[in-house]
């Protein structure tokens, strides 16, 4: 039988929609955003209703425009992968109908990734003078660049708060894992976010 690997990005876009379901009516997702006319994407752009606070402990740093970019659990998040998301907010500034008509300060970045990327973090610290904070469990806020950045390390979420983005890794297990799931999906079987195409 023939191995098909596993589409983490689908599985990833349905997450963020079911972990900020509460909110939904404040926000709008747009998956694989085009950035230009040839395919240039931001995994995911949320933009928020203004003046709208997000009570999802990920989503409290979202401004009016978040870009959010996943690692799915076999590839690190690497030096070269910063200054490109960081690319996409630039452009994403720019691209707008006249200048200065999004702020930087109305920009956020979100790194969602399974492993702590340690020599990213050495970077920033040393090139910019960074510090990085742990604000709530597996989310670490970034200090001292362009926009506002926060990490997530999926493997270090609180299980209960975000019962499905916690649970986006290849290593799960029957009882601490897929019966949480199971529990969380009962009533959900109509839903299309719940149905994405996870394989």
């Amino acid at each position: 039988m023939e191995h098909k690997p596993l589409q983490w990005h689908p599985a990833f876009q349905a997450v963020l929609q079911i972990e900020l379901e509460a909110e939904k009516e404040y926000l709008q997702f747009h998956e694989e955003f085009n950035l230009t006319k040839k395919p240039l994407q931001i995994d995911t752009l949320i933009i928020k209703e203004s003046g709208r606070k997000i009570e999802k402990s990920f989503g409290r740093i979202f401004s009016r425009y978040n870009i959010v970019e996943y690692k799915n659990p076999e590839v690190s998040f690497g030096i070269h992968d910063f200054f490109k998301v960081n690319g996409y907010a630039c452009l994403y500034q720019a691209a707008a109908e006249r200048e200065v008509k999004i702020l930087p300060s109305e920009i956020t970045i979100t790194l969602v990734v399974n492993k702590y990327p340690d020599k990213l973090i050495k970077f920033l610290r040393e090139t910019y003078g960074s510090e990085i904070t742990e604000e709530f469990p597996g989310i670490y806020y970034i200090s001292k660049l362009l926009f506002k950045v926060q990490l997530l390390i999926i493997h270090q979420l609180s299980p209960e708060e975000t019962i499905w983005l916690s649970r986006l890794r290849s290593d799960l297990e029957i009882q601490k894992d897929i019966e949480p799931l199971a529990k969380a999906y009962k009533g959900k079987e109509q839903d299309p976010v719940y149905e994405a195409p996870w394989i």
